[in-house]
């Protein structure tokens, strides 16, 4: 080695080489702790692969977001311009909304990481078709606006809820 050449090592957090030394980067202004583990290659490699899995985490919720859009605005629309008198049949439509809509707020919520909007959303979720699908369960009404009120409000909570996801998962990325 000659006497100019100083020895070096890649900067753990922007990767610029740097002297072996150094207590500072002088290309990313981070502060180094000079242990020897803390210049290896896998701590760069490890947050790239973070970087590549973070689309993949929100793909589910996207994809459940969809679906929501598409079985909640369906059913809703369903009820509203049904001329059915079947108060059973409303009631089933209104239960299954409500199983969709209970593990989509599950997954949303285990996925919102520092979203709060998503995450508020997804606990209000639960607790809103958790509590519509005990009342649906329970009723014997056989009031018709009764069990479309059921259906009606499940819809009008998931549509919007999952336009956020949505909206979320796709900012995500």
């Amino acid at each position: 080695m000659n006497m100019n050449e100083v020895e070096t090592k890649n900067c753990p957090f922007c990767g610029e080489e740097i002297a072996y030394g150094a207590k500072k980067c002088k290309y990313c202004n981070e502060w180094l702790d000079v242990k020897e583990s803390d210049f290896r290659e896998p701590m760069m490699e490890s947050s790239v692969s973070e970087m590549a899995e973070k689309p993949k985490k929100m793909t589910s919720v996207k994809v459940m977001s969809i679906i929501g859009i598409v079985l909640f605005s369906l059913t809703l629309i369903y009820g509203l311009v049904s001329e059915t008198e079947d108060v059973d049949e409303i009631i089933g439509d209104g239960i299954v909304v409500v199983l969709y809509a209970i593990p989509f707020s599950i997954v949303a919520l285990v996925h919102a990481g520092k979203r709060m909007a998503l995450k508020v959303m997804s606990i209000i979720g639960l607790i809103l078709f958790s509590l519509l699908l005990i009342g649906m369960l329970a009723s014997e009404t056989s009031d018709l606006e009764e069990a479309l009120g059921f259906v009606v409000i499940a819809n009008l909570y998931a549509i919007p809820f999952s336009i956020v996801a949505l909206v979320q998962s796709i900012k995500s990325n």
